[in-house]
């Protein structure tokens, strides 16, 4: 007689008095039936996005890029050493730019990816993504959305081992 069942999800040997799987976490709260392994797998959003149009960003950056050239045909015309000047506008406008635009869409797309992984191993439960979330804003309140993610993620994967 088996005294382990396996897990639909991952497929491990579970004990017949246990809580949950040793590898993946499921649990009757999940559900140890064939169709949970299938439930919300492919729900990757964070959050419901709005439908409002966004404006155009062509015009800003004309008009950024109109600046510099009246900016650097300025200092050409009236310094005579301003022609050295325009490379230093130049790098100055692209690490503004980086500034401002790429560095917060990188850790914006880096929460994202923490969040997708988590969701992943949570199975889709977005309310245990959330309660994880929580937890850790109260055990470290002065820490950002994407330490909670690494710390939840971390916690998870050494926990599970």
């Amino acid at each position: 007689m088996n005294r382990y069942f396996t897990c639909p999800h991952c497929g491990a040997s579970v004990p017949p008095d246990a809580t949950a799987c040793p590898e993946c976490g499921s649990d009757s709260q999940t559900g140890w039936s064939e169709q949970a392994a299938y439930d919300d797998l492919l729900l990757y959003d964070d959050e419901p996005q709005a439908e409002s149009p966004q404006p155009a960003a062509w015009p800003r950056y004309v008009i950024a890029i109109v600046a510099i050239i009246v900016i650097s045909a300025f200092l050409a015309y009236t310094l005579p050493w301003g022609i050295y000047l325009i490379p230093v506008v130049l790098v100055a406008a692209g690490i503004i730019y980086y500034v401002t635009h790429v560095v917060p869409n990188q850790r914006h797309s880096q929460e994202k990816q923490l969040y997708r992984r988590l969701l992943q191993k949570a199975r889709g439960d977005k309310e245990l993504v959330a309660r994880l979330i929580e937890h850790e804003q109260r055990r470290n309140p002065g820490a950002d959305r994407l330490k909670w993610l690494q710390d939840v993620l971390y916690y998870w994967e050494r926990d599970s081992r």
